[in-house]
């Protein structure tokens, strides 16, 4: 798994603790529901860090708290 698709996982994951839809997320989130869509999709490759951080902001949580999960934790490095 790469970081962008733990990053994925992590929003589904977040989603479903708070019932929020993609595009209700997107609105909370203030980003381009479009955008996010994308992204979930894998149309997007990677996510802006400022979308990211609102995505955060919506879930009411901090970045930290975002990246503090195991799969995100034991990401490898590519060589």
């Amino acid at each position: 798994m790469d970081i962008n698709e733990a990053i994925r996982q992590r929003i589904e994951e977040l989603k479903t603790e708070h019932n929020l839809a993609t595009y209700s997320l997107a609105l909370k989130a203030e980003i381009p529901p479009s955008t996010l869509k994308q992204f979930m999709n894998g149309s997007i490759v990677s996510i802006k860090v400022g979308h990211l951080l609102n995505i955060c902001f919506a879930f009411e949580i901090s970045l930290s708290e975002f990246f503090d999960c195991p799969y995100i934790k034991n990401i490898q490095r590519d060589d």
